[in-house]
């Protein structure tokens, strides 16, 4: 795994590591300082690591935000729901410090390779990297009900103002609990980049 130790750091990053063996924090690190020096805040991000065995083998981790924050101070947009490192660093100041802006789940049970020229195993350090994006917001909110055939909408992130139909229209344009909104999470969606 590459070490970006001396890459330029555009936010500043603590890990709480929770029942983390020694072997793998070294690579979770490395995978930290990428987003470092990628992630540009002025308020520090947290991030608390779990290492926890899950039953179900093919999860290898998760990550989502701490919390969702809206209609606060620097949000460009109040109608949407920021995962609290984008909405701390939006508003310049730690809008909920008792809870971290990132959690992050690593299943002890999964084969890892820690880099070292292993070829065995998942590699620990994409999959953290991977998972941490959607901790910072790389996600949606946007549920599908299979029964019922609707989409729901109740608390839209800042990626689900992105989604467009094929037509061009936002996603977020349809009403929020409707069949129309479920037929179109089915349907060809495009993401506005621009």
């Amino acid at each position: 795994f590459p070490s970006h130790d001396t890459a330029e750091k555009k936010s500043e990053w603590f890990i709480d590591f929770r029942d983390v063996p020694e072997a793998p924090k070294k690579v979770i690190e490395n995978a930290v300082q990428i987003w470092a020096s990628n992630f540009s805040s002025s308020v520090p991000v947290n991030l608390e690591v779990s290492w926890k065995e899950e039953k179900d083998l093919s999860l290898l981790g998760s990550a989502r935000p701490g919390s969702f924050f809206n209609s606060f101070p620097g949000a460009p947009n109040k109608n949407i729901w920021y995962p609290s490192a984008l909405a701390n660093t939006l508003s310049g100041k730690d809008l909920n410090p008792k809870q971290s802006e990132i959690l992050l789940e690593l299943n002890s049970s999964t084969l890892w390779s820690l880099g070292e020229q292993s070829n065995q195993g998942f590699d620990l350090f994409t999959v953290v990297l991977h998972e941490i994006a959607h901790g910072l917001g790389f996600q949606s909110n946007i549920e599908y009900d299979q029964i019922s055939k609707n989409g729901y909408v109740s608390r839209p992130t800042p990626f689900d103002a992105l989604i467009q139909l094929p037509d061009g229209k936002s996603l977020m344009q349809l009403c929020s609990q409707s069949s129309i909104l479920g037929q179109n999470l089915t349907s060809n969606l495009y993401r506005d980049w621009e």
